[in-house]
C-alpha cells in the first residue's frame, strides 16, 4: 500500500511540475508578445509624420460655410473659377496669398491654418443651446419660436398698459 502511495504521490508531483513549467512558459511567451507589440506601435509611431493640414480643403470648407461660389472667392482675388479650383487642391498655399484669402473670407490665417470641420459643425448644432430665443421675466418665461408671436405678445402689452392709462385719465 505504501508503494502504491508513493508512486500516485510521485505522479501528482510530476503532473504539477509539469503544469507550473507549462504555465511559466505560456506567461513568459504573453509577456514577450507584450513587449514586441509595445515596442513596434512605438517604433511605427515614431515612423508616422504627424498629419498635415490640407490649406486647400480648409479654404473650401471655409468657403463653402460661408455659402461662396468659387467663382465669387476668385472675383474678390483677381482669379478665375478655375484658379481657385487647382488652388484648393495644393496641400501647401502661400503665406501670402493665405492672407488675401483670410480677408475675403472674413477669417484669419491661423483660422484657416487650424480650421476644424468638427468644431464648426459642434458649434452649428449647440448655438440654439446658448441662444435659445427665451425672454425671462419676473413671473416666468416665456419662449418665442418665431420673432412674429414675440412682436404680437410686446403689442398686447402695449395695449393693455394703454388701457390701464387710459383708465388713469378717466379718473
Amino acid at each position: 500500500m505504501k508503494v502504491k502511495y508513493f508512486v500516485f504521490k510521485r505522479k501528482l508531483y510530476n503532473e504539477f511540475v509539469f503544469f507550473s513549467y507549462f504555465w511559466l512558459t505560456i506567461t513568459l511567451f504573453h509577456l514577450t508578445f507584450t513587449i514586441f507589440v509595445i515596442k513596434f506601435m512605438m517604433e511605427t509611431r515614431l515612423k508616422m509624420k504627424p498629419k498635415r493640414k490640407h490649406l486647400g480643403k480648409n479654404v473650401a470648407k471655409i468657403r463653402l460655410f460661408r455659402g461662396m461660389k468659387q467663382w465669387t472667392l476668385g472675383q474678390e482675388l483677381g482669379m478665375t473659377q478655375q484658379e481657385i479650383s487647382d488652388l484648393e487642391k495644393e496641400e501647401e498655399i502661400p503665406d501670402d496669398m493665405l492672407e488675401k484669402i483670410s480677408d475675403v473670407l472674413g477669417i484669419s490665417v491661423d483660422g484657416i491654418k487650424n480650421f476644424d470641420e468638427q468644431a464648426v459643425i459642434y458649434n452649428i448644432n449647440h448655438y440654439n443651446d446658448i441662444h435659445d430665443n427665451t425672454y425671462h421675466t419676473g413671473s416666468g418665461t416665456q419662449i418665442f419660436n418665431e420673432p412674429s408671436e414675440k412682436i404680437a405678445q410686446l403689442y398686447e402689452r402695449l395695449l393693455d398698459i394703454l388701457e390701464i392709462e387710459k383708465r388713469k385719465l378717466k379718473d
